[in-house]
């Protein structure tokens, strides 16, 4: 419940400091695995190994200072920008595929229909 107090007190910026604030928490657990799978495998499930609220509140917010909303903005920006030009690339590979596979349905119509 406190940390919806805090995210409705102070916007979406503290999603960011609790979420810095498990990984600073599980820190010490995660440099200890080898491998990004067992990095994805371990942090899956980080949230289910917090038992202390006070400490996760404290290590976000003592622990994680400054913390500037416009270093959030601009990295926001930075890969949304990223991500957009990623989808843009998709979709140009999406209609290159599509275009390829109805030159590939026509040339088989033909085909059929010569053979009939």
């Amino acid at each position: 419940m406190r940390i919806w107090d805090c995210f409705l007190c102070e916007g979406s910026k503290v999603l960011f400091r609790f979420a810095i604030g498990i990984i600073k928490i599980n820190e010490k657990n995660i440099n200890q695995l080898g491998g990004s799978t067992a990095i994805f495998n371990y942090m899956k499930n980080m949230t289910q190994r917090l038992h202390d609220v006070n400490e996760l509140v404290k290590v976000s917010f003592a622990g994680i200072n400054p913390f500037p909303s416009k270093a959030i903005k601009l990295g926001r920006e930075k890969h949304l920008g990223i991500l957009r030009e990623e989808m843009r690339e998709m979709e140009e590979h999406r209609q290159e595929n599509e275009a390829a596979l109805r030159r590939i349905r026509a040339a088989s119509n033909r085909k059929m229909e010569t053979s009939e």
